[in-house]
């Protein structure tokens, strides 16, 4: 699959809201990174960003000090509460490093589970740091929201779009018709700023336009 082939592997090579990505190079760099929401729609880079800053501030320790909650599937009160409890209070090696708990489709959390959130936000607020990826801000808790730093993700433009399957084009060896953008901005233009989509399509396209060895 291209677009795991080709995903984002550092900052430089995210695609989009340029002004959030150099807020996250910066907590890079500095080692300072706080509770945070990142709110857009899919494909706009939220998700590789959080990779990417865990995986800067926690090096080799990445997979120990982080915990991710994939979907609404895992995230009865209960649940949260005792996987958080076990997972926090065990120290890493890297010291000063904060741990890192990852929510994706936040906004699918009910309310209560937000509300433990919250407790445990400040509970822990110096050993872990707590993400939250949505599509919707609105149904997170204003009580949540408001012990976060909000981080509201545009769609990525055309260009930009047009920009990375040009990148992917030469390393897959595609050439387009006298070396044509056209191509490629109708299938940015059909994505709607989500470069995830767009690079499966892309691909999907090459793919089906493969002459067929066999005829």
């Amino acid at each position: 699959m291209w677009v795991k082939k080709h995903a984002p592997r550092t900052f430089d090579d995210v695609v989009g809201n340029p002004e959030i990505v150099q807020r996250f190079v910066t907590m890079a760099r500095t080692r300072y990174v706080q509770h945070m929401i990142l709110c857009g729609a899919s494909g706009v880079g939220k998700s590789s960003l959080v990779e990417m800053i865990t995986r800067e501030m926690l090096g080799d320790h990445v997979r120990t000090g982080t915990l991710v909650f994939q979907s609404a599937d895992d995230t009865g009160n209960q649940a949260v509460r005792d996987k958080i409890h076990q997972f926090v209070p065990k120290k890493l090696h890297a010291t000063g490093t904060p741990k890192f708990v990852v929510f994706k489709q936040a906004d699918r959390l009910s309310d209560g589970v937000q509300q433990i959130m919250r407790r445990l936000m400040e509970q822990h607020y110096h050993h872990a740091v707590f993400i939250f990826l949505c599509r919707d801000l609105t149904s997170l808790l204003e009580t949540l929201q408001s012990r976060c730093h909000v981080y509201r993700f545009r769609p990525v433009t055309v260009d930009a779009q047009v920009q990375r399957l040009r990148t992917i084009a030469s390393a897959e060896h595609v050439v387009t018709h006298n070396d044509s953008d056209v191509p490629y901005e109708r299938i940015a233009q059909m994505t709607q700023g989500d470069v995830r989509a767009c690079v499966n399509y892309f691909q999907a396209t090459c793919c089906a336009l493969q002459p067929d060895e066999n005829g």
